[in-house]
Parts: C-alpha cells; structure tokens; sequence
C-alpha cells in the first residue's frame, strides 16, 4: 500500500509543472499575497458549503424529476407501439384453433354463469321492491330522518346485487371451468359487482328519483343528469380496467395491457372534461358575483376564475392523467397535498368573507 501511495503522490507530482511549483513558493514568501490567497481558500469553502443548501440541492432535485419525466416518456413511447402486439395477441385469438376453441367453450360458460345469475338477481329485487318503495315513500323531513333511511334502501339495493355475486361464483365453484375459463368468468362477474355497488353509492348520494331522500339540495334534473355522468363514468373505468387485466393474464403482452390501461384512462379524462365543457356556463353563473353593477377586488376576482374556471379544471385533469400515464413517483402526493392546501385555503378565505359581511352588516 505504501508503494502504491508513493507512485500516486509521483504521478500527481509529475503532473504539477516547476513553473507552478515556483509561482506557489513565491505567493507564500510574500505576505500580502498569502494573505490574499487565504481570503480566497475561505470564500470558495463557504461557497462549497452553500451550494448543497442552495443550488447543488435544486439541481439535484431537478436531475431527479427530469430523470422520472425520461423514464415516464420511455414507457410512454414503447406503450404506443403496443396497439400492433394488441392487434397481433387479437388476431392469433381467432386464427389459432385452440384459442377459438378456448373462446367458445369460456364464452358458452359465461353465459350460462351469468344467466343464472342475473335471473336471481332479478329475483332478488322483485322481492325486495315492496319494501324500496316503503322506504321511498316515508316523509324525511330533516336530515336525520333522512340518512337512515337512505342507508336502509341502500342496503335493499346492494342486497340482490350480493345474491348475484353468491350465484356467479358459486356456479364458479360448481362447474369447475379450466383456469383460463375461470378468468374470464371471474373478470365479467367481478366487473358486474363492482360497477353495481359504485352505482349504487351514487345513486345514494344523488337520490335521482327520491327528492324526499336527497341530501343534498339538488334539482331533480340536476340529480339525474350528474346520476348519468357518474353511471358513465363509473362503467367506463371498471369494465375497461377488468378487461384489460384478464386480457394480460390470458397472455396479452405486458406493453399491449399498460397501453390498453392507459388508453381506458384516457377515455375516462376525455369523458370528465366533456362533462366540464358542458357545464361551463352554469358554472360560470353560479361563480359569478350577483350584483355585477357595483364592482369590487373581490367580484373582479370571482369574475376572472369564472370566465377562465373550466381551463384550469382541464389543466388539473391532464396534469393528473399525465403523471399517472408516465408513472412520475411522488406526482399523486403532490397533486393530493396541493389540492388540500387549496381547498383549505378556500375555506378559509370564504369564512374571513363571511364574517367580515356580517361584521360590515351589523356596523
């Protein structure tokens, strides 16, 4: 080891020029250039010691993210071409013997599965409907009148939906099907339940065809027409997600599945930013101050966020869909943790309005 110090402390040595050496041993002679050359030493350790706290660290942070954004955009760019191994997985279902045969044996099972089921289903709500439409027609005068019986006719819904699940896998259960059959029989039934139970809490928090059961101060058309969006949005999602995870596990590449994933969360942003535009002149009204003749900070405020609301909406809907799209880490948190902070801020803005009307009532 001693050698091998020696031949560096050479090396680095025989890299130094005698001019250097030279120049060096004059600057320590002299005093005042010491002095100098001391002052300098010290100010580029501080320096050194600031840069992490300041620009090593943002430079640092912004290498990260943009290694994140190359990575997302690497994914992104093998994912578009996966529509063809899609196309390729497709056509090798239908010109392969096995797999048509595969196919008609799975499709003949899932409609024996679920006709049973839906018929006990069906069933199931025939003998329930008495007692719905009991619950429906009591008066709920207050909100505490109102939420157990909401939770109550809930509960008759979400009943015949469970005597569905218990046929579908219980046939499941009796019939044995292969383990690919399984697949595809599991991935309809689940897909049924689960759009079913999301439907049926949307119908409990917007009450469509119960006004006496709302709780929230919704028109009858307003209360259908957001039930419509939701039942859309809701199928959308949870059909296109179970499709796209029981083509992977029947062999789909892992490309084509992240593609098709990708593709059905493009569908469901494209599905809410329509629903935004719709709704961009109601929303407007409503954000805009009602007595626009007497302008102040506050109503210029409000007129700006209405005129330019449903922008921003769309904005935030890209920015979600694109970070879950390149997978960007931390991204969500960010999101959730800004949203937070702005609703709270919002909160508490309106609050300090408020109080400050009644302040300016009263005085």
């Amino acid at each position: 080891p001693l050698a091998a110090q020696g031949d560096d402390a050479g090396a680095a040595v025989a890299d130094i020029s005698r001019q250097d050496l030279t120049a060096l041993l004059d600057t320590l002679r002299d005093p005042a250039a010491r002095d100098a050359l001391i002052r300098r030493i010290e100010n580029l350790v501080a320096l050194q010691e600031a840069a992490p706290a300041e620009g090593g660290l943002a430079l640092a942070r912004l290498s990260d993210r943009l290694g994140e954004l190359a990575g997302g955009l690497a994914v992104l760019g093998r994912n578009v071409g996966a529509p063809g191994g899609i196309l390729t997985w497709l056509s090798d279902q239908t010109t392969d013997p096995d797999r048509r045969a595969f196919w008609f044996e799975a499709l003949v099972q899932l409609a024996i599965v679920l006709a049973a089921a839906i018929i006990l289903w069906q069933v199931a709500r025939v003998a329930l409907r008495r007692p719905r439409k009991y619950v429906e027609g009591r008066e709920a005068p207050t909100l505490w009148v109102r939420i157990p019986l909401l939770a109550v006719r809930t509960a008759l819904d979400l009943v015949p939906l469970g005597v569905f699940a218990g046929a579908a896998y219980g046939a499941m259960a009796f019939t044995g099907p292969a383990p690919g059959t399984r697949v595809v029989l599991l991935a309809a039934a689940n897909a049924i339940v689960f759009s079913q139970g999301l439907i049926a809490v949307a119908r409990a928090l917007l009450t469509p065809l119960t006004p006496n059961l709302r709780l929230f101060p919704l028109a009858d058309r307003t209360a259908a027409y957001l039930f419509v969006w939701a039942r859309r949005v809701i199928n959308v999602t949870v059909y296109g997600a179970l499709l796209a995870q029981a083509a992977f596990l029947l062999g789909l590449p892992e490309a084509g599945f992240l593609a098709l994933t990708k593709l059905v969360g493009l569908i469901v942003f494209v599905l809410i930013f329509v629903f935004i535009l719709q709704n961009r002149a109601s929303v407007q009204a409503w954000l805009a101050p009602e007595d626009p003749d007497r302008p102040s900070t506050l109503a210029v405020i409000r007129n700006r966020f209405a005129e330019v609301w449903h922008i921003l909406a769309g904005l935030y809907l890209a920015a979600a869909y694109l970070i879950w799209a390149l997978e960007v880490a931390g991204g969500f948190a960010f999101i959730a943790r800004a949203s937070v902070q702005t609703v709270v801020i919002l909160l508490a803005a309106w609050a300090v309005i408020a109080l400050v009307r009644v302040g300016a009532a009263r005085a």
